[in-house]
């Protein structure tokens, strides 16, 4: 695997949603758009559902849509 790779990011976004692990998913999500992968895609996973209403997600949009770079680790 690697992590260089948005799919693989994207994955992982999606297996630590469903282990509950709400941040690191947040943080392979904003490395997965970082890295090129589509946003369309990761908003229309039904498993990143609860994950796409946390609010460090909705700045992932917002920056994405913004064309900027920022980190949205932070709660």
């Amino acid at each position: 695997m690697n992590p260089r790779d948005g799919r693989v990011q994207a994955f992982a976004a999606s297996v630590y949603e469903q282990l509950d692990m709400r941040d690191q998913a947040i943080t392979a999500a904003e490395e997965a758009v970082k890295l090129g992968f589509p946003l369309a895609a990761l908003q229309g996973w039904p498993v990143l559902e609860s994950l796409r209403l946390d609010p460090r997600y909705k700045r992932i949009i917002a920056t994405v849509t913004k064309g900027a770079s920022a980190s949205v680790n932070n709660k």
